[in-house]
């Protein structure tokens, strides 16, 4: 008899997003790529884009394009019912609330064993939503930190067993820690010897940049040899508005727009600082950083206490806490041997509990237990 984990699955990951870029989309993207690489066949759904077609071109990964345009979207559930049956699917997975509602019916319709709930912010979970995750047919709700499972929990009377975190994970030969900064550093003409602040986050107001200027623009004044890279999307209004804000700094302040090349700039840093006051999972940017053996300072929000240890690896202040991030900042401007001791234990707990190989192999073994339970539950 062929033992559960034997059988390899076929997996559907859906997003409702024309770009995959950043948060559910990018972990979808990651697990179609790894658990294919394990010999599965994982398909991810996305809305109709030539962005999305180009980003699965380039990570090699299989994908099919629907509408998507909300979640009664009765287009869109017929044409995933159709590809559910066909490709005999064992799990559905979906990174959204829009895609849960949308992808639900046809999963009970084309009787997939397994339906799986991603969650990946730090909202209390709304009344809508709530009731979707008492349907049957829902398997699992995969929380990125445990306190985003403990509040889940809290606004959903569902047996905690059902509530599973499982932490992000870094892909550490990407995340080399022995890349060079350097390229980097002349493209945007930095010095070598100059400290460089680094915030890797599309700019969106509750990002917390403002926050940031204000605890940093003393700093930046009071020690010469320090510059600022701001990397993400900067084609907001707000955006726009915080670049007249920053200009009497000059060049001291460089905004990169949306980079691919991450591992490389966090090569650049000196630190890495997450000021968010909403919304936050878990900040992939905070684990990346730490895999480069990077200090990191960060906001105590979502789960990113889960990742910094306060004073061991980074520092922990309170969100829209000025004072508090700007002695934070300059307790790393003027020790460098502090922020190398951080990075060295960043990158220990990285390895030991962060890494991309034990993400994958987490949420594998949570399918084939959902598999070997829908299979148990119909021989009786």
């Amino acid at each position: 008899m062929m033992h559960p984990s034997d059988k390899k699955l076929n997996i559907l990951y859906i997003t409702p997003k024309k770009e995959l870029i950043g948060g559910g989309a990018a972990q979808a993207v990651q697990l179609v790529k790894e658990l294919s690489n394990k010999g599965h066949k994982a398909i991810l759904v996305t809305q109709i884009s030539s962005s999305c077609e180009q980003t699965a071109k380039e990570k090699g990964i299989r994908l099919r394009m629907f509408p998507l345009r909300h979640r009664f979207d009765v287009q869109s559930m017929l044409l995933l019912y159709r590809l559910m049956k066909q490709e005999k699917i064992d799990i559905v997975h979906v990174h959204n609330d829009s895609t849960h509602a949308l992808a639900y019916f046809p999963a009970i319709w084309a009787n997939v064993p397994a339906f799986v709930i991603n969650r990946g912010v730090s909202l209390p979970v709304n009344y809508l939503n709530r009731f979707g995750f008492y349907w049957k047919k829902v398997g699992a709700i995969i929380t990125v930190a445990e306190e985003l499972r403990q509040m889940v929990l809290k606004n959903v009377k569902i047996p905690p067993q059902k509530v599973v975190t499982i932490h992000g994970g870094t892909d550490l030969e990407r995340f080399d820690w022995k890349i060079s900064g350097e390229t980097v550093r002349k493209e945007f003409d930095i010095p070598l010897d100059y400290t460089v602040i680094g915030i890797i986050a599309n700019l969106l107001p509750w990002k917390g940049h403002r926050y940031f200027f204000a605890a940093a623009k003393p700093l930046l004044i009071k020690y010469s040899k320090t510059a600022i890279l701001l990397v993400g999307d900067d084609s907001s209004e707000y955006a726009k508005q915080l670049r007249k804000e920053v200009a009497p700094l000059g060049n001291k302040v460089v905004f990169t727009g949306y980079r691919t090349d991450i591992p490389q700039i966090m090569a650049a840093l000196d630190m890495n600082v997450i000021c968010s006051y909403d919304w936050e999972g878990l900040s992939g940017s905070l684990r990346e950083a730490l895999a480069m053996k990077k200090a990191v300072i960060s906001t105590r929000v979502g789960g990113n206490a889960e990742v910094v240890e306060h004073g061991v690896n980074g520092f922990l202040v309170p969100p829209k806490d000025v004072e508090a991030l700007r002695n934070a900042i300059e307790r790393l401007i003027v020790n460098p041997d502090l922020r190398r001791k951080m990075g060295e234990e960043g990158r220990k707990l990285i390895e030991s509990k962060f890494s991309l190989a034990e993400r994958i192999n987490k949420i594998e073994a949570l399918y084939y237990q959902l598999v070997h339970q829908y299979a148990t539950q119909k021989q009786y």
